[in-house]
């Protein structure tokens, strides 16, 4: 997996998503399915809402669906594309 060169952070990101879930960093694997990981859906709506005020960024509504997402890595990297759409805007 690569991920560009943003302010996104692959190791913050788990760290995130590990603090605001509860599951050990350690047990967080990237190509695991998302539903697998059975989070609560508040849980997932603090995970979001952490995400946003890290990165500065702002979650289309449709994200807000967990099965969205297959995988931990495919949520990580629709947060670096917005965090990626964010630095655009900004030149």
């Amino acid at each position: 997996m690569i991920f560009i060169s943003t302010d996104f952070n692959i190791q913050r990101a788990i760290e995130i998503f590990s603090e605001t879930s509860g599951i050990p960093a350690e047990k967080i694997d990237l190509d695991q399915p998302l539903e697998q990981l059975e989070i609560q859906s508040i849980a997932y709506v603090n995970i979001i809402i952490q995400f946003e005020a890290e990165y500065d960024i702002e979650f289309e509504p449709d994200a807000f669906i967990a099965t969205k997402f297959i995988s931990l890595k495919d949520f990580f990297l629709y947060i670096e594309n917005l965090c990626i759409s964010r630095q655009e805007g900004e030149e």
